[in-house]
């Protein structure tokens, strides 16, 4: 689903968001930049990915925060309150 990065960070925290097997854990967080990055590069491996960009972590300055476009690798920034991208989280390990 599309969301501002503040509200990405609230979807995470809801079990509901989650799968059965996800809502027995609640370390789930937005990945960071790094994190995203190697997530890109092995998205044929885990699936399910749209062509569009991801929220990550990594914030870029007050207003915005850093994603990647799982189309083309690109790493632009949106803004946190405005911009609407997709989420997918990943657990503390």
């Amino acid at each position: 689903a599309l969301t501002s990065w503040y509200d990405a960070k609230d979807r995470i925290s809801n079990p509901a968001n989650h799968s059965i097997d996800g809502q027995r854990y609640r370390d789930w967080r937005l990945p960071t930049q790094f994190e995203l990055h190697e997530i890109y590069l092995q998205k044929l491996a885990i699936g399910g990915f749209l062509n569009t960009a991801y929220w990550s972590g990594s914030e870029y300055d007050g207003l915005y925060s850093l994603a990647i476009n799982f189309l083309n690798g690109n790493e632009p920034a949106f803004h946190k309150f405005e911009d609407a991208i997709n989420v997918r989280s990943v657990r503390t390990f």
